[in-house]
This record gives C-alpha cells, sequence and structure tokens, in this order.
C-alpha cells in the first residue's frame, strides 16, 4: 500500500540507475528513522540500482555516537564506489550529529545526492550537487536550488493491515524540542515512538492500527497512520516542517492540520 505512486520518485532515483552507489545511513533517533532507510532500500530495489551500505560506524556503535566521540571516517570509502547518497528525513542547517556526518560523507570527495530533508536554514555541504527537499517551504527560505520531492517514506510499501482498532482516539505528541502543544494537552500520550524500538517498524504500524482517530505532531506517524487509513490530524511542531509538509502532500492525502490544544481537546472528547 503506497500513499503515492512510483511516479513521484522517479526523477529522484533513475538518475541513479547504472552508478555504484553508496548508501550513507543517517542516525537512528526514533523508529521513523528506521522507516525511512527501509524506504530508500525499497526504492533501490524497485529502481534496480546498484547500491551498498556505507558509513561511520564501529563495533556496532550507532553512527551518531561514533561520529561524535571519533570524529573520523569508518576505514577508506571504496574505490569502486561512483556516487554517495545521503540519508534525507532529517534536517538540514542545524548543528548537530547529521551535520558532522555529512561533513565525514563529503570529505570523501565522491559526488553527493541528499535525499529528501526539511531546511532549518542555509546549509551547503562539499561534493553535494543535488540538493532535494520535501516540501515546499524549505526551498522558499533555504534553498532556492533544491528539487522538490515527497519523504520518502510517502512512497513505501506498507505491508496490508490485519488490526482492528481498539481505541477511538490517539493523542500522540511530543515531549520536547520540536513540539508546541505537549505540555498544554492533558490526554497526550507522548511521542509515539517512545513507546517503540527504533528499529520496529512493524511495531509502529501496530500502534498506529489501534486507533480509529490519530492526533499528532510526529510526521512519520501521521504518515503510517494515512498508510493504514486511519484519520489522522497533524499539529504543529517548533518549525515549519509539519505545516508545510501538509499544504505540500498531506491535505492532498486526506490528512487534516488541527492548530492549538483547544482544538484537540475537541477532538480527543468527542
Amino acid at each position: 500500500m503506497r500513499l503515492m505512486p512510483l511516479s513521484y520518485f522517479d526523477e529522484l532515483f533513475n538518475p541513479m540507475q547504472g552508478k555504484r552507489i553508496g548508501f550513507v545511513r543517517g542516525e537512528y533517533g526514533n523508529v521513523g528513522d528506521t522507516l525511512q532507510e527501509q524506504a530508500v532500500f525499497e526504492f533501490f530495489k524497485i529502481y534496480g540500482i546498484n547500491a551498498r551500505w556505507l558509513g561511520p560506524v564501529v563495533a556496532g556503535r550507532e553512527p551518531w555516537d561514533w561520529c561524535r566521540r571519533d570524529g573520523q571516517w569508518a576505514g577508506e570509502c571504496p574505490q569502486d564506489i561512483d556516487e554517495l547518497v545521503l540519508f534525507g528525513g532529517g534536517n538540514m542547517g542545524i548543528n548537530g550529529a547529521s551535520t558532522k556526518l555529512r561533513a565525514l560523507a563529503s570529505a570523501v570527495g565522491k559526488p553527493m545526492t541528499i535525499l529528501p530533508n526539511t531546511w532549518r536554514d542555509i546549509d551547503i555541504v562539499a561534493n553535494c550537487y543535488r540538493y532535494t527537499a520535501r516540501e515546499k517551504e524549505s526551498i522558499r527560505l533555504y534553498c532556492s536550488e533544491a528539487e522538490l520531492f515527497p519523504d520518502v517514506v510517502l512512497g513505501f510499501d506498507f505491508p496490508r493491515g490485519d488490526i482492528q482498532p481498539t481505541g477511538r482516539c490517539g493523542v500522540f505528541l511530543r515531549k520536547e524540542r520540536e513540539s508546541n502543544l505537549a505540555a498544554l494537552v492533558t490526554n497526550n500520550l507522548g511521542a509515539p515512538f517512545g513507546r517503540i524500538n527504533k528499529r520496529d517498524t512493524a511495531g509502529y504500524m501496530r500502534l498506529a492500527q489501534q486507533y480509529q482517530t490519530i492526533i499528532t505532531d510526529a510526521l512519520h506517524f501521521a504518515i503510517v497512520g494515512l498508510a493504514y487509513g486511519r484519520d489522522v490530524y497533524i499539529a504543529p511542531g517548533a518549525y515549519h516542517k509539519n505545516r508545510s509538509m501538509y499544504d505540500t502532500w498531506l491535505s492532498a492525502l486526506g490528512c487534516k492540520w488541527v492548530e492549538d490544544a483547544r482544538q484537540i481537546e475537541v477532538l480527543a472528547a468527542q
């Protein structure tokens, strides 16, 4: 079950055909990042792209921890790689672990494509010849040269759902820096990814299926809910990502926008 047809992604992945691609994985901040990576490798398979996984990871440690502690690449980049493709679904323009990973990758000297991200500031990465964004506001504000493509999870082929909802409405708002509303809503269940191991994408899908209505500011959980035909309301976060994703793609897929805590309380009480 795909929310958006493959044709939306043709111009993103077709140019990679015939090249030897090294995919640089991103940070696994939560299970949504794992879902992103699953979607990318599904696309590589569908488009017949010769891709292998690369990344600064040593002795099983997560790549962003290792990058931050040691600040170097895990061995030499294989010489038979033509191009690097860097993780998407995160944030460009903030000085964090993802920025360090992109800097490590750019130092390899191979041409790079960065998969669709949200931009929070201007961010120029050496050796990157192709920037992409997953919503329009990032392009307008910070990177006019970025190409617009959907978040790759919107093209993921979700397995058929077999769980009937047992809850009427689940309110899942992040209790951290990307949330504006969590502290203002009394019936908040917290971030959905806080309930699921960050590698357990099947568990994320099961959680979404348990509710008929989902109200959330977690973008990928909203997408999962839409994929399983749930009534989904997406709430604003601390910056433009959620509203711009709603305006760019999600509204046309049946998602609804909820603006403030009072609206959420009314919806949850119905």
